[in-house]
């Protein structure tokens, strides 16, 4: 099979696989390197009222404020998510309901009232991190193989303390928030613990320069001008806002681009 030119778009570690099995792309020795994400923490706490959750959206509104300012020189940029999901990942619903049974040893009226109480009343609020672009992690490729004797990507990554001091700094930021409003209940959290929020960006930089990056800013290729690579593997940084409508914009910048090497009409967006 042949065709005028190749998109890959596999999202940022797939993407990384393909390119580095195929040894294409790779000249600036950047491919699979700066794999970013959001590391995310949370804090659960008993309001004095009830609050309702689970109806509507499981994040309602965000905290941006701490994106931005000089103290980025110390700690990561990261942005707060108010919850509508109770305590999120720390205990859902059906969990409640267990312990209320199991640990508390509830049944009939008093269950059907402790778990009302305690669901209406949980709230958390959370945390999102930015990672900045560290060419140590990465996806390379595994000596195992898949059940298709294909290569597993393995991935290296490390939490530094540039995002370790902004986990501190939100989770003081939050207990200070729930003392606020006399919040109780407040679920203790190993300060080591966070979570990935599953934005998985890098791995395929886009830049200006062939030697640091390895693709422009239509996605294609510095090596192989028939190949694009889009999606958030392109991303050079990760921000602290959701990837996906900035991997819809870069895909639409694409397009022209990708229309005059097809040949095709419309080569400019309207």
């Amino acid at each position: 099979m042949t065709g005028k030119i190749v998109v890959v778009a596999a999202h940022a570690i797939e993407t990384a696989k393909l390119l580095l099995l195929s040894s294409v792309a790779n000249s600036s020795d950047q491919v699979g390197r700066n794999l970013m994400d959001h590391l995310q923490g949370q804090l659960a706490a008993t309001f004095p009222e009830p609050l309702y959750p689970f109806r509507g959206p499981p994040t309602i509104c965000g905290i941006d404020v701490f994106r931005d300012g000089s103290a980025r020189s110390s700690r990561a940029a990261f942005r707060m998510s108010v919850g509508n999901d109770g305590w999120g990942l720390i205990e859902g619903p059906y969990a409640t309901l267990w312990n209320a049974v199991h640990r508390d040893g509830l049944l009939g009226a008093a269950l059907r009232e402790q778990v009302r109480d305690r669901i209406t009343r949980q709230f958390r609020l959370s945390y999102s991190t930015e990672v900045l672009p560290d060419p140590q992690n990465r996806v390379s490729l595994s000596t195992q193989v898949d059940g298709l004797g294909i290569r597993r990507p393995k991935i290296h990554f490390r939490v530094s303390d540039y995002n370790r001091a902004a986990f501190s700094f939100a989770r003081d930021i939050i207990q200070r928030i729930f003392d606020r409003v006399g919040a109780t209940d407040v679920v203790p959290v190993d300060p080591a613990r966070y979570s990935s929020a599953n934005h998985i960006m890098g791995t395929a930089r886009m830049g200006v320069d062939p030697a640091t990056s390895v693709v422009d800013v239509d996605g294609r290729s510095h090596d192989h001008p028939s190949l694009f690579v889009l999606g958030p593997s392109m991303f050079p940084t990760a921000g602290t806002a959701n990837p996906t409508l900035t991997a819809v914009a870069l895909a639409l910048r694409a397009l022209p681009a990708l229309r005059r090497d097809l040949g095709l009409p419309g080569a400019t967006l309207a």
